[in-house]
């Protein structure tokens, strides 16, 4: 499924869904580049019930990081949508530079 398709499905749950309390959720959306699967994070607030713009965070070469989830967080109290981008492939997660490093330079 590509990257457009699972963002536009789960982007109309998201516009419909309501809760009494606020809370930011994080819901792993997987889709595929070619063959390669990828796994990144829709990230939204979830007491929203109103259209609201969205917002592509591609992160650094660490990948989805607790970083990466903060600034997500950020971005949907302000009342966005936001979707952390897979940058690497699904379970695909450097342990350190040197291993950011080849992995970016693979690609």
């Amino acid at each position: 499924m590509s990257l457009l398709k699972a963002l536009s499905g789960s982007l109309v749950t998201v516009m419909v869904a309501s809760a009494a309390q606020a809370k930011i959720v994080h819901k792993k959306m997987e889709y595929k580049e070619g063959s390669t699967k990828l796994e990144g994070v829709l990230v939204y607030d979830d007491s929203k019930t109103e259209k609201r713009p969205g917002v592509l965070i591609a992160p650094n070469w660490m990948g989805l990081t607790d970083e990466t989830d903060r600034k997500a967080d950020m971005i949907a109290e302000l009342g966005y949508v936001a979707f952390e981008a897979d940058p690497y492939g699904k379970d695909v997660h450097p342990k350190d530079q040197a291993e950011a490093g080849k992995l970016a330079t693979a690609m």
